[in-house]
């Protein structure tokens, strides 16, 4: 590009040394290329033939070639024999640290002499070009320094400032003024009110820092509240100030600092400190949901064989003393099986995803998302299900789509008002959208959204709840799971009128419906000399299950250490029944033992686990062909899969075994 500068030098070059042609030539790998001309039309050359290589590998100031056509190195050149039919030739090449990157040079298309006069004009221009590169250079690496000292505060939401007491002036880089929320040109700070955008209960502070580094000539930083001017809001920002000295030291001319806007930092830390803490609970509640499925197994099973036993009895037979305890063993069992329901629903929701897609009922979603918030809605409104018998499943993580269920359902709930309780009602839909799309629907008729909300929803970290109530990130979760099951939300709502969310999703494809289990005969109670062995390390849930099984002739241990002692004795067994998590060796050492020395029984086996929160479950799923039944187990089930575990052959137990309980959950 042209640039006058250089073009004033190569100009004043030509007519000083009465040459027609001048040029401030550059060299790179392959050519020399002119930064300023006169005389000639060509804007570049191949380095190979250029007078400018032999000049710059010269060792002296300057370079002349009095008559080309008379030197061996020229005479045969293109630019020589052609255009622009060099004769003479004379440079002063430009050398940058040391380096030399091209020259100024004059030539002629007559041989000619240069006097030292003329020679000592020609490297005084030489460098002024060399000062002007400098200068190039400097602005340059200049201008790179301060676009990369924007992008850094720009990305850091970080600027810098500057106070200068001598002058009463104060400097805020571009950065400074985004983070108030102003432009540079519409806005001057002012020296003596540059706290005025202070919190007013934080503006002593900025002062009493000021006053402290004028003092103490000693660095200071804060972090105080900062008023973001087109919204009115205050955000948390932290300073830092060092003091610039006079050349005495005696005086402090200015501060210079730097200013960051740290309020998402903050708010994260919160939330990550939040996320820890859920994780934790996590971890509690998977050890407490164990803890739950082992005495809950043996009372469900306890209770459902005594309502067996009760029902047995003739109607001439049930007194009012046994109608009283048949009705205590239904409420009993009912208790039992509320109590598993949720278990299961908070496994439901607390699974971590794995990106595993698999069938899913939106119905059962819904049922298992109220389950889960009764405590959030049962003060506030009465829930309406409203679900279509036609409701295709759709192939999603289950854990996840409880997961949007639930926050949409607490959120319907919030926006109401116990006093209104009558009249407050979430209506939960599911239906057909369109041919292969399903949709679930939660709508309420509470407080509703204005436009300038609504259309915010989706926004992380956006909220209109206090504090400790909301944390503004729950519907952008929701849109980002959608999203990835490649779905859609929508979101309709008006003040006074309430809200409806509606979500999309995939069917799952109905070409892949799941094979149908074989027909089964009902499960025996006759008694059988087919015999089962039972490892549990609960005493109580061990004789649970035997009783259930008394139809079958059973062993009962509380360790697989005793176990693998009668195993070892060359006993076998048509079913084993293992509990997977026990003290000293688990289910697992008990399969492994069983795959070493006795391969005969490896399919004989039967897991059950009261760990309905472990991830690791499903993992050993797909690497051990082993059914796994979760805790409180039915003495129904347990019944029919034993049956038909002893009474098939031992390569068709894997075929045979094929009922949703026996599905990890």
């Amino acid at each position: 590009m042209p640039e006058d500068s250089f073009d004033r030098i190569t100009d004043l070059a030509a007519r000083l040394l009465k040459a027609p042609i001048a040029l401030v030539s550059l060299i790179d790998s392959d050519r020399q290329w002119f930064k300023s001309r006169v005389g000639i039309d060509e804007v570049q050359t191949p380095r190979g033939i250029s007078f400018c290589e032999h000049a710059i590998a010269s060792e002296g100031e300057t370079f002349v070639i009095q008559d080309a056509c008379e030197d061996t190195r020229f005479k045969n050149n293109p630019l020589v024999n052609g255009p622009p039919y060099i004769r003479f030739y004379a440079a002063a090449p430009l050398r940058l640290e040391g380096c030399a990157v091209g020259t100024l040079c004059v030539a002629d298309t007559a041989p000619r002499t240069l006097t030292e006069s003329d020679l000592s004009v020609l490297k005084t221009l030489g460098e002024l070009i060399v000062d002007q590169l400098l200068t190039r250079k400097s602005e340059l690496e200049t201008w790179y320094h301060i676009q990369l000292l924007q992008m850094a505060e720009e990305a850091a939401k970080l600027g810098h400032w500057r106070i200068d007491y001598l002058e009463k002036k104060v400097f805020w880089s571009p950065q400074v003024f985004k983070i108030h929320g102003l432009k540079p040109g519409e806005y001057q700070p002012d020296f003596n009110n540059f706290t005025q955008f202070y919190h007013p209960e934080d503006r002593e502070d900025v002062r009493a820092s000021l006053r402290s580094a004028l003092e103490s000539k000693r660095p200071f930083e804060y972090e105080l509240r900062l008023m973001h001017q087109p919204t009115g809001t205050f955000r948390l920002v932290h300073a830092r100030g060092i003091p610039q000295l006079s050349s005495d030291g005696t005086k402090v001319r200015s501060i210079f600092g730097v200013l960051r806007d740290i309020t998402d930092r903050e708010e994260l830390h919160r939330r990550l400190s939040h996320a820890e803490k859920m994780a934790s609970v996590g971890t509690l509640a998977a050890g407490v949901g164990h803890e739950i499925n082992n005495p809950l197994n043996y009372i469900k099973t306890n209770a459902d064989l005594l309502l067996e036993e009760l029902d047995k009895l003739s109607g001439v037979d049930r007194t009012k003393a046994m109608r009283e305890c048949l009705s205590m063993a239904e409420d009993i069992s009912e208790g039992a099986n509320r109590i598993a329901r949720i278990v299961n629903s908070l496994k439901t929701l607390s699974r971590a995803s794995d990106g595993r897609r698999e069938k899913v009922d939106l119905r059962q979603s819904l049922t298992t998302a109220q389950r889960i918030c009764q405590s959030e809605i049962r003060s506030k409104a009465q829930v309406i299900e409203d679900f279509s018998p036609q409701t295709p499943n759709i192939l999603a993580d289950e854990g996840q789509i409880v997961q949007i269920a639930v926050n949409l359902i607490v959120n319907a709930a919030q926006s109401m008002s116990e006093e209104s309780f009558s009249e407050n009602q979430i209506r939960l839909r599911t239906g057909i959208a369109s041919p292969k799309v399903a949709f679930f629907e939660v709508e309420d008729n509470g407080s509703g959204m204005e436009e300038h909300i609504l259309t915010r929803a989706f926004d992380p970290f956006f909220t209109t709840k206090p504090p400790g109530v909301g944390t503004g990130i729950g519907l952008a979760v929701c849109h980002n799971i959608v999203a990835t099951h490649r779905g859609g939300i929508e979101i309709w709502s008006k003040p006074g009128s309430g809200t409806s969310i509606r979500v999309t999703l995939p069917t799952a494809d109905t070409l892949e419906e799941l094979t149908p289990a074989p027909s089964l005969p009902p499960p025996s109670i006759t008694a059988s000399e087919q015999t089962v062995l039972i490892v549990d390390d609960e005493p109580l849930v061990g004789r649970s299950l035997a009783r259930a099984l008394r139809a079958y002739e059973t062993t009962v241990f509380t360790s697989a250490r005793l176990a693998i002692e009668l195993l070892k004795e060359g006993t076998s067994f048509d079913v084993i029944i293992c509990d997977l998590m026990m003290p000293g060796i688990n289910g697992v050492g008990l399969y492994r033992f069983l795959e070493q020395h006795r391969p005969d029984l490896v399919q004989c086996m039967l897991f059950v686990t009261g760990a309905v929160f472990s991830s690791g479950i499903e993992e050993l799923s797909s690497q051990i062909d082993i059914p796994i039944l979760t805790k409180p187990v039915s003495p129904n089930e347990l019944r029919k899969l034993v049956e038909r575990m002893a009474n098939a052959p031992i390569q068709a137990h894997k075929e045979q075994v094929t009922h949703p309980s026996m599905r990890v959950s």
